[in-house]
């Protein structure tokens, strides 16, 4: 149980520069940048423009102290602008004035970080929190007994519970509102839950988990990341994935690694993400950058860092194209690029077999058949065109599009991980103008 509060002291603004400074015009690409976290771990990163900008950095031991740190010079240096009491959680702006810091409690500011009030919460406290505006906040609290999800209309004066399970576990540690009606909820490796009445009711959306990250353009379409990365076309009932690049494709003399844990979509065709990173033998990490210029059909990667210093990048921030941060949690270190980055180089886990031109059109059965976790699907274009390729459940739900792109004649094969399904039988379907077939898989776990 977490125990409240009655007040908290507001230090004055301490003006602490740290030790990293670019002199003259920042380098093109990414350049790295230091902030001194004196032992705490950034916990969340968000900017307003190219100057202005803050982070939340918590505290590892009993006896250290979570703070805010700002930067008005677009991340070369840092000062810690307040301490505040908070343990895991994140920080939600409705504008660049007014904004909220959360994890275990809640803290509200109206002068763009500087300053923070502390909000009365509810017993379990705070995991989670969305601000729809300055009045109507939902706030997830994973406590068993007294946790769950409650709302205020009135900024936090009083707070109605909407939700809870109870006794035992599965209390919402995080929510996420589209708009005063279409929300979401989750657990720790629980189900997703869905409302359209503003939080009174709740339905599971069957076999889909919560997320890492979240984001909706509009009512309908939407993205959310968990180390795969999904998105939905009919307001969040019904999620496909969008496929990655294949764990441990050699790449830059090491394995890849991971998926996405923050991601951020740039327009309808341009995704970043950060999360996944470069293994090497002994031991050695070293982060990348996901980035997709056709919506996800394809990935490439970028290196911000040229040496191993940076293990994995979490928090990533773009304020535009071009203009964008990405940094590690448990180092105090990140990179900055004005220029919108550096050269992409591309992964695909479509490989080509011949050049050859087939005399038809083919889809031949996957091997190994049955498999677990991974498969391969090979076949022959007998013309140039759009190629596209579906998994689908055995309810005939599409799932997951491997292909979706112009493809030129020749034979090819693709790898298929289905790591993130469960055991069963499966369908793969390659379309293209002049021929369709389909054809079953067997799924082992």
């Amino acid at each position: 149980m977490l125990h409240k509060i009655k007040k908290i002291l507001y230090p004055s603004l301490i003006l602490i520069l740290y030790s990293f400074t670019f002199t003259g015009k920042p380098p093109s690409g990414w350049y790295l940048q230091n902030v001194e976290l004196q032992g705490r771990i950034i916990n969340d990163l968000v900017f307003f423009d190219s100057l202005s900008g803050l982070m939340m950095a918590v505290n590892t031991t009993t006896t250290d102290s979570s703070c805010i740190i700002k930067t008005t010079n677009g991340g070369d240096n840092w000062y810690i602008a307040s301490y505040i009491n908070i343990f895991n959680g994140g920080l939600q702006f409705i504008n660049e004035n007014t904004g909220y810091a959360y994890g275990g409690f809640v803290y509200k500011t109206t002068n763009g970080g500087n300053d923070w009030q502390f909000i009365q919460l509810p017993e379990g406290g705070a995991q989670g929190l969305y601000a729809l505006n300055e009045d109507t906040i939902w706030i997830a609290s994973g406590a068993a007994l007294v946790g769950g999800l409650f709302r205020t209309t009135n900024g936090g004066i009083n707070w109605t519970q909407q939700f809870s399970i109870g006794i035992g576990d599965g209390n919402p540690d995080r929510v996420f509102f589209v708009n005063k009606n279409l929300g979401f909820m989750t657990d720790e490796g629980g189900p997703l839950r869905r409302t359209t009445n503003g939080g009174f009711n709740w339905s599971i959306i069957t076999g889909e988990l919560g997320w890492l990250d979240i984001y909706f353009e509009n009512d309908l379409t939407g993205w959310k990341s968990r180390g795969d990365f999904k998105k939905t076309t009919n307001g969040g009932l019904n999620w496909v994935n969008i496929p990655l690049p294949t764990q441990f494709t050699p790449i830059e003399g090491g394995f890849l690694i991971d998926g996405i844990y923050e991601f951020q979509i740039i327009n309808k065709d341009t995704i970043w993400a950060a999360g996944p990173y470069i293994g090497y033998n002994g031991g050695r990490n070293r982060g990348i950058l996901y980035i997709s210029n056709n919506g996800g059909q394809t990935w490439g990667y970028q290196l911000p860092d040229t040496s191993f210093g940076i293990r994995q990048y979490k928090d990533l921030n773009f304020i535009n194209k071009k203009i964008s941060w990405a940094y590690s949690r448990f180092q105090n270190l990140g990179v900055h690029t004005v220029t919108g980055g550096d050269s992409t180089r591309i992964i695909t886990n479509i490989i080509p077999i011949t050049t050859e031109i087939p005399d038809k059109f083919i889809l031949f059965q996957n091997f190994p058949n049955p498999f677990n976790p991974e498969t391969n699907i090979s076949f022959s274009l007998f013309e140039t065109g759009v190629v596209t390729l579906t998994i689908y459940d055995i309810t005939g739900k599409e799932i997951e599009v491997l292909l979706n792109k112009t493809m030129n004649t020749g034979e090819y094969s693709i790898n298929w991980n289905a790591k993130n399904y469960p055991g069963g039988v499966y369908f793969y379907k390659l379309s293209s103008d002049n021929f369709n077939e389909t054809k079953k898989m067997i799924l082992i776990k």
